[in-house]
């Protein structure tokens, strides 16, 4: 949604082309073709790329409006641009900076000052296109996600339903793996046990199957003469 709030320069002046960065009742403003940033200040994205202080949705300035540069160009917006950076500090001025005595300084001698970190806020000015985290749209963006989580959970249902008998599965499977060696084993064994006494049976000692020479029967030879008996009168 469009926010068609007037904004407002410091001298109260209307400022023109300017939407207001949140939908607070006062709040700092920037160009349309500005990036609101979170610590109120505006970044151009033209050339040459620099922080700038818009204006503000009240007319009489106060606080929730920008609190730096408001007496620089009180008619329109200031630049902000950056005087030193030193040990991870940075220092700004507003408007421009001037050489003096071989430094550089902010211009009329005005103090410089340091800015709080900011975020790009979307949805506003520039990146008006762009949904941002805060905005009604999260109505609609809940609805998908709740479709979403539907979807996840019916997925997740459908897992679990898959996942659990195929568990089941492959422990019945290693189980009975198990079971059938076992009896495998067994089976085995027993055979084994049951063959040993009948082979022992059956081996003989070496000297049982060896015979010696003197029990070897030899036969008679056919061919040998008996000698007759003598008549006793050659005797």
């Amino acid at each position: 949604m469009t926010d068609t709030r007037t904004c407002y320069y410091p001298d109260g002046s209307e400022a023109k082309n300017s939407v207001p960065c949140t939908a607070k009742d006062t709040t700092a403003c920037c160009g349309v073709n500005n990036v609101c940033l979170s610590n109120g200040y505006c970044l151009d994205v033209n050339q040459p790329f620099t922080l700038s202080r818009g204006g503000c949705t009240a007319q009489q300035w106060g606080k929730g409006c920008p609190g730096r540069c408001r007496t620089v160009n009180s008619s329109g917006g200031s630049a902000i641009v950056n005087l030193k950076t030193a040990n991870g500090t940075s220092t700004y001025c507003c408007g421009t900076v001037v050489a003096s005595g071989g430094d550089t300084i902010c211009r009329d001698d005005t103090d410089s000052f340091q800015l709080a970190d900011a975020q790009v806020l979307t949805g506003r000015a520039a990146l008006a296109n762009l949904v941002p985290p805060d905005s009604a749209t999260n109505s609609s963006s809940n609805s998908s996600i709740a479709a979403q989580t539907s979807n996840n959970s019916h997925d997740t249902t459908i897992g679990v339903g898959l996942g659990v008998p195929l568990g089941v599965i492959a422990i019945g499977s290693l189980l009975w793996a198990l079971w059938e060696r076992r009896r495998a084993n067994k089976l085995s064994r027993a055979m084994m046990s049951s063959s040993v006494p009948a082979q022992e049976g059956l081996v003989r000692s070496p000297q049982s199957c060896v015979m010696s020479e003197s029990s070897v029967p030899t036969e008679l030879d056919s061919h040998r003469q008996i000698p007759e008996l003598m008549p006793r009168e050659q005797m």
